[in-house]
């Protein structure tokens, strides 16, 4: 369902635990807690790469035509990442809870021939790449061990955000002189 239209209890019912993951959703911070009776989770890119600079690392500089792929910008300055979405959920009322987590782009294969077959299809146009300089960006990520064979591995990191759907009021305690 498209998120715009969502609403809860009319299309889209409501759920103790509603998770967002690398969504619009989390551009609406009260809608996505309205479809949660307990718990809001959200999940996105933290300060690293995420899928626009793997494919840039594989591929630009690949293209037979020279053409590059002109990504919207990823900003890595601290000030302007995942905070502010923290921030905004505490200014709402709600107390958040983050953790930061090592992940990347991972998969394994048999032979380096299956690799590079495979990652090709990350992108539209496979036939307009020079073979030998897609190969060398791919095997800047691959490392061969013998019980599993070839493995690529682009790391990138992941923050999770949680919070309970209720904001927290307390009474203003005022000190009496």
């Amino acid at each position: 369902m498209d998120w715009n239209e969502a609403e809860p209890d009319v299309n889209l019912l409501r759920h103790d635990i509603v998770i967002a993951s690398r969504s619009i959703a989390g551009e609406d911070i009260k809608k996505l807690c309205s479809f949660a009776k307990k718990f809001v989770v959200l999940i996105g890119w933290a300060n690293a790469p995420s899928i626009p600079e793997i494919r840039s690392a594989l591929f630009d500089s690949a293209r037979k035509s020279g053409y590059v792929i002109r990504h919207i910008p990823i900003n890595h300055d601290r000030r302007l990442q995942y905070n502010l979405q923290y921030n905004l959920v505490y200014d709402l009322g709600y107390e958040p809870n983050i953790n930061i987590v090592r992940d990347g782009f991972e998969r394994c294969y048999k032979s380096k021939d299956d690799a590079y077959a495979d990652l090709q299809h990350l992108i539209s146009d496979p036939d307009e790449l020079n073979q030998d300089i897609y190969k060398r960006n791919v095997d800047k990520y691959l490392t061969y061990t013998p019980e599993s064979g070839y493995r690529f591995y682009f790391e990138t990191r992941t923050f999770v955000m949680w919070w309970e759907t209720y904001p927290k009021q307390f009474l203003n305690h005022e000190f009496i002189s």
